[in-house]
């Protein structure tokens, strides 16, 4: 058994009590201003030549306004702790370790099956999901910096900012106040708009968004469902730039 205990001093501060307002300034001071810059820098740099500088921004966006209001509306308001949100003491087992490698494995070919066809369903074909790709690929030149700002954007901090929100906030605040399954596919269906430039994604996200609650609860830690997140999205990267490179090599 691997388990480390780091504890910060304002892990266990007392916090003031929540209400469905405080879910309310969760949503729309997080996850609603982050939609709203988004548009707000998508047409600001739709014309430029590169989406390397548009992939930047919606890093940092991701990073400072879905993550970051955990900070701002959550601990720095008493509503919660690190503790609470099942950041620290930090708790790593083996065992859990190898179920969310596992739960990666088989969630990687489910959900993007079931993903994909719901596309072709609702939308009879792949562009929105096209549309998602062309920002890590269009007009971009493969090279060394641009892979490990994506991996360190995609496949790193956007998962860390992702479950701090996502579990470590929203589904956090769900526990006391609804039952099981209605607390995670409430919390999942979040997850899902929050990935709502696609039909298929939003589904694959909504799939995905239930696994995370389900193990963030049963594990009691926020850190399996942060490297489970982290996996994912690293494999993804990994596999669309390795796809990119053969292409271009056999001139495809």
């Amino acid at each position: 058994m691997m388990e480390t205990n780091i504890s910060p001093d304002n892990q266990a501060k007392e916090t003031n009590p929540e209400t469905w307002a405080d879910l309310a300034i969760y949503v729309f001071g997080g996850f609603g201003l982050f939609v709203l810059a988004s548009i707000g820098v998508g047409s600001l740099v739709q014309n430029m030549e590169s989406n390397l500088i548009l992939l930047i921004l919606a890093i940092l966006l991701n990073v400072i306004l879905i993550g970051g209001s955990v900070i701002f509306l959550g601990i720095f308001r008493h509503k919660t702790n690190w503790k609470e949100i099942g950041l620290f003491p930090i708790k790593l087992k083996w065992w859990w370790l190898l179920v969310a490698l596992l739960l990666v494995i088989v969630l990687l070919f489910v959900r993007s099956l079931i993903g994909l066809a719901v596309q072709w369903l609702i939308e009879g074909n792949f562009d929105s999901v096209q549309a998602r790709a062309d920002l890590f690929t269009s007009n971009m030149t493969l090279s060394w910096p641009v892979f490990l700002i994506s991996l360190l954007g995609t496949g790193i901090l956007g998962p860390i900012s992702e479950e701090l929100y996502f579990r470590g906030l929203i589904h956090r605040f769900l526990i006391p106040r609804m039952d099981f399954i209605w607390r995670v596919l409430v919390s999942s269906l979040f997850f899902g708009l929050g990935h709502i430039d696609s039909a298929g994604v939003a589904v694959s996200s909504f799939i995905m968004g239930i696994v995370l609650a389900v193990v963030y609860e049963l594990s009691e830690s926020l850190w399996i469902p942060i490297t489970m997140h982290i996996l994912t999205n690293s494999f993804a990267v990994i596999a669309l730039f390795a796809t990119l490179l053969l292409g271009n090599y056999f001139q495809y």
